[in-house]
């Protein structure tokens, strides 16, 4: 039986891509990258636990669209699409994150 667990992704990559103005007060940006994917997993079973830890290749895909409703106040919506490879026992995965972005320009 499954008692514990948890994973951590470290991914250092080199993104390029393309920024598209949509008028004054947006921005749309398209883009994606390739670099180490660095991930750690832990397993608690009832009886055994389970430890991988492995560095390898993996890609990202993401676009985001900025908006600046006031000179210094900005906000914004980003989607990421991650490629996360096979390590020894573990399986490849397909990571996608939403995040929401606000932020002040002092």
């Amino acid at each position: 039986m499954f008692k514990d667990g948890h994973t951590r992704l470290l991914k250092l990559h080199i993104n390029t891509g393309l920024s598209i103005d949509l008028g004054e007060m947006a921005q749309l940006h398209l883009g994606g990258g390739l670099g180490l994917s660095h991930q750690k997993i832990l397993m608690d079973w009832i009886g055994s636990t389970v430890k991988e830890e492995d560095s390898a290749l993996g890609h990202q895909f993401f676009s985001e669209i900025h908006f600046n409703p006031t000179e210094d106040f900005k906000l914004g919506l980003k989607y990421e699409w991650s490629s996360v490879p096979e390590i020894n026992t573990i399986s490849s995965r397909q990571i996608h994150q939403i995040s929401l972005l606000a932020g002040y320009v002092f």
